[in-house]
């Protein structure tokens, strides 16, 4: 599917190039492409979740990924993250060394995803060497990727966690989601040789990063759950204001006469800052709902 959705951007651009009267029928069938191609994404994790509920086997993609990068070699674990170099928060008295481990694990976590926000931000506010920036938030996700391979492995050698089992998983995924989308939308601008960031552009990075300093705050809450509920609504609000931009952004991309590849670059790029704040309200949900079962 991903193929796919790839060879249909191509080729619908061969064709805007060539007649500009058909841009808005290809637009329209970019997105279409788009959304069969995440209809593929869904699917592909709720396998994984069913495979992870009943067997307790993480099959994302990821080890995969990690060989065809040069991480790691066939037939080897996944690689490990250093130690968090974060101070750990307060704590709730009365956990064991194993359950402040845990939550040790989720706070790397949510501060390696501030640290991917930051970096973004750096990058469309000083675009003066975009390649060498997003070497840096390749460096953040492959970090998160390893933390998350801890938490998981941790997660399948624990008996009983203290938090329920298929709650943990959720976070540790919707906390990595959030991370790879950050990437995501950097290695677009390399590949797509973007010259500057729009205002726009600089707007939804910076509604991404006060969402990863709200999701700091939600984990860092864990395991005392007071005041959850403020950081959601915080998170929730912030990614309304997201969507407002984004289809602000998307009117502005069809007023005057721009050249339609630039259109066609900028749309993409816009849609996944957006979804990265999207993926920022899963983990308030997540983190909600964890509350909710605990309060």
């Amino acid at each position: 599917m991903d193929s796919l959705r790839d060879q249909v951007f191509r080729d619908l651009l061969v064709h805007m190039r060539g007649d500009p009267s058909v841009i808005p029928l290809a637009l329209d069938l970019i997105m279409v492409s788009r959304h069969l191609e995440r209809i593929a994404d869904h699917a592909t994790n709720i396998g994984e979740d069913v495979v992870y509920i009943v067997r307790g086997e993480d099959v994302r993609e990821r080890g995969d990924k990690e060989v065809r990068i040069g991480l790691r070699e066939r037939g080897q674990g996944p690689a490990l993250a250093p130690a968090a170099a974060h101070e750990a928060g307060p704590r709730a008295r009365g956990l064991m060394p194993e359950e402040q481990e845990f939550l040790q694990l989720f706070e790397a976590a949510a501060h390696n995803l501030l640290h991917a926000a930051r970096l973004l931000q750096e990058m469309v506010t000083d675009y003066r060497a975009p390649a060498e920036q997003w070497r840096g938030l390749v460096e953040a996700e492959e970090a998160g990727d390893a933390i998350t391979h801890q938490i998981i492995r941790k997660l399948n050698q624990t008996f009983i966690p203290f938090i329920d089992r298929r709650d943990l998983h959720a976070l540790t995924s919707s906390l990595d989601d959030v991370v790879d989308g950050i990437e995501a939308a950097a290695s677009r601008m390399v590949l797509y040789k973007v010259e500057q960031p729009t205002r726009e552009c600089r707007e939804l990075v910076a509604l991404i990063v006060a969402s990863a300093e709200q999701i700091v705050k939600a984990v860092t809450h864990l395991p005392r759950f007071d005041g959850v509920e403020q950081v959601c609504v915080e998170i929730n609000r912030l990614e309304n204001a997201a969507d407002d931009l984004y289809r602000s952004a998307i009117g502005a991309l069809f007023e005057g006469e721009r050249p339609a590849l630039e259109v066609t670059k900028w749309k993409e790029i816009y849609e996944i800052l957006e979804a990265v704040t999207d993926r920022c309200e899963d983990v308030a949900d997540v983190v909600e709902a964890i509350a909710l079962k605990h309060s």
